[in-house]
């Protein structure tokens, strides 16, 4: 609700709003939790049948290297050369029995490569492969070497192309079988590429796909590329029954077992189970915000209209500020008339008082602002002394003369802001230029100070004892250097502008790293001078701008500009007539 309507319309409004949304926000819930169990639902069937079909996919590709197996230890070839072998090694012996094994896997486009081990670990194994390194994979293989001493047989998790120099999944068959009355560790190994794209054909819909053996091993999991251990998160689950449940990383999951030794975990995130859900919010929102707008449009000209003498009202009193004149009265013949009647009376009240009190908040700030101007600085007054001292035991009693003389005019001219608070400009630059004469024998001349004043406005007013401050301030601020010494130029411009007084102190010193001028700044115009404690005896910038604002409020600007290395310049801005 804008500002231009009535507090009134904006109260029924906002009750209207509030009803309406409690109403809204229920129904709202109501609708996202049927529309979400829905959805959990629909989801979690498909998932359960993809993982069904990876699951058959799995059993028929195993099945499939069974009878690779039995068919391999079937050969009556193999096993004669075999049986010769045994009785009677030799090289020959041995290599037909690796082109025997060559030629079977040859004839299997799904066999990469065949190996045989007895148990006096004679090694047979196809040609294929044979010096890439795939023979030393598998055999360091803790599973293989934990076969060797039981008659049972295992299927090795899916691997990556590349592990050993194989550019596509494979998965390898350890199994052992008795030939000839001496018993062989067999391995097959077996493109999975044909496994693999099935099994993400049908997890097409899911995030991540996991099949484990029922000790745990990780037979396949389609966002990893070593696939060997199971992951943490999974391990959890190892026991769980086949099923749906919601995991706690913010996963829908799927179990299903197959009849043997394996079962499948097929995941899905809920961000885009409940993505169906997020449109349906927007959909809510949408219907939320039409009713509202319509009410909206309906209600409010309706109460505008017959609450608009109350509004003017409201509006004239809100626009009321001290020395305006009272508010007009409205003829209604009601309550309105009279309520406006007693505001025009009451704000007459106010002018009256108003005026009273600011004469007297006048007087009080002239008082305060007299009580800062004769704030001294103990420290130029004990450096004065010292100077005299100095100059009595060189006997240089004229430059004594001078310096007390000086002393004399500028103590003088600070008290006499007791008797008035402007002064003009003339006169503040000659009691300016007696400063000038102490710092001058102070610092033996090393600081030289360039006058520019307009005189056109050397006969103005500005207030008493602002000037030396800030030149007092450029002294030991802007010119002092790193070893102690002082030295340097200032420049003291005093213009007209536009119906104003600008008065620029400058110096070439040091000046301000931007930092620190930025704190300078926000510390002299975050300060409110009305709630300064009258102990703060700092003469300084700050107090300039103290009693500047106790004389003038908001009609003057005060400004620093200063880059570091490149001195500093002090601005100050003030009317050309002193406030009355």
């Amino acid at each position: 609700m804008g500002k231009a309507h009535s507090r009134i319309t904006q109260k029924l409004f906002r009750r209207f709003w509030k009803m309406y949304t409690c109403v809204f926000i229920l129904l709202m819930l109501l609708i996202l939790g049927i529309s979400g169990f829905l959805q959990l639902y629909i989801t979690d069937r498909i998932i359960s049948s993809n993982v069904s079909v990876i699951c058959s996919s799995l059993s028929g590709y195993r099945e499939n290297i069974r009878e690779k197996f039995w068919s391999l230890v079937s050969m009556e070839q193999l096993r004669d050369l075999i049986d010769r072998f045994e009785s009677s090694p030799s090289e020959e012996l041995l290599s037909r029995i690796n082109l025997c094994l060559d030629a079977f896997q040859a004839a299997d486009s799904g066999l990469l490569y065949l190996m045989l081990q007895d148990e006096e670990e004679n090694l047979f194994h196809s040609i294929s492969y044979s010096s890439s390194g795939l023979q030393e994979y598998i055999s360091s293989r803790e599973a293989y070497r934990n076969i060797l001493n039981r008659n049972t047989s295992r299927l090795s998790p899916v691997l990556p192309g590349n592990t050993v120099s194989l550019t596509a999944p494979f998965c390898y068959y350890l199994g052992t079988q008795t030939l000839d009355g001496r018993r062989f560790l067999i391995t097959l190994c077996c493109d999975a590429e044909t496994l693999v794209k099935d099994i993400l054909t049908a997890g097409s819909g899911m995030d991540m796909i996991q099949i484990f053996r029922r000790d745990g091993e990780c037979l396949f999991d389609s966002l990893s590329e070593k696939t060997e251990a199971l992951p943490p998160r999974q391990l959890r689950n190892a026991s769980r029954q086949s099923g749906s449940w919601l995991d706690s990383g913010g996963y829908h999951c799927y179990r299903a077992d197959d009849s043997s030794s394996f079962y499948t975990v097929g995941t899905v995130r809920l961000s885009a189970l409940l993505r169906n859900l997020f449109i349906l919010m927007f959909i809510l929102c949408a219907a939320y915000i039409l009713p509202l707008a319509a009410v909206l449009a309906w209600l409010v000209p309706i109460n505008d209209r017959m609450l608009q003498p109350v509004r003017e009202l409201s509006d004239e009193v809100a626009g009321f500020s001290l020395g305006q004149p009272p508010i007009r009265i409205y003829h209604t013949d009601d309550e309105i008339e009279e309520l406006s009647r007693s505001f025009q009376k009451m704000m007459q009240n106010i002018n009256q008082q108003a005026k009273t009190l600011s004469q007297k908040e006048r007087e009080n700030a002239v008082t305060y602002y007299k009580l800062l101007t004769t704030q001294l600085d103990p420290h130029f007054i004990y450096n004065t002394m010292n100077i005299i001292n100095i100059l009595a035991r060189q006997h240089a009693f004229e430059d004594i003369i001078l310096v007390n003389t000086a002393l004399t005019r500028v103590l003088r001219e600070r008290l006499n802001t007791q008797n008035t608070t402007f002064d003009e400009i003339r006169n503040e630059i000659r009691t300016l230029r007696q400063y000038q004469l102490i710092m001058d024998y102070r610092y033996l001349h090393q600081v030289q100070v360039e006058y520019d004043v307009d005189p056109t406005i050397a006969a103005n007013r500005i207030p008493k004892n602002i000037l030396q401050p800030l030149i007092e301030n450029a002294y030991y601020h802007g010119l002092t250097r790193d070893d102690g010494t002082i030295s340097g130029t200032i420049g003291i411009l005093i213009y007209p502008m536009d119906e104003e007084i600008v008065i620029e102190i400058s110096d070439d010193g040091k000046g301000f790293a931007p930092e620190q001028l930025c704190r300078v700044l926000e510390q002299l115009h975050g300060t409110n001078p009305g709630k300064k404690e009258d102990t703060d005896a700092h003469i300084g910038i700050e107090n300039i701008y103290r009693r500047i604002w106790y004389l003038y409020r908001e009609n003057f600007s005060m400004d620093i500009r200063s880059r570091q290395g490149n001195g500093t310049t002090v601005v100050i801005t003030l009317p050309l007539e002193p406030p009355r």
